[in-house]
């Protein structure tokens, strides 16, 4: 193989590794993350970006629990699922980076 032949298959292979990444990134930001909010009062959900996407309250919580308190346990749920998505996407990305071969 000469070096021209080299060249080309080396960029192939990083723009392999650049799709591979880049898809891995897009799939992670489109997976959901689910996270119960304290005492039982239901869950929140945020995409791979850490966009809220859903607060799902259990009624009985509402009935039970003071709007002051719930609304901080909704807050905490919100930052918790957020944290966790971004450790999710971290976690894909590295995975992904392991399969590189450069």
């Amino acid at each position: 193989m000469n070096r021209d032949d080299r060249l080309y298959a080396l960029v192939r292979e990083i723009e392999a590794n650049v799709a591979r990444v880049e898809e891995t990134v897009s799939t992670a930001r489109r997976a959901e993350t689910r996270f119960p909010i304290p005492g039982g009062a239901g869950t929140v959900v945020v995409d791979g970006a850490g966009q809220l996407l859903s607060v799902d309250l259990d009624p009985r919580a509402l009935r039970t629990t003071r709007g002051h308190v719930l609304g901080e346990q909704v807050c905490r749920a919100i930052a918790q699922a957020d944290a966790a998505a971004a450790r999710d996407l971290q976690d894909r990305i590295a995975a992904a980076k392991r399969h590189i071969s450069l």
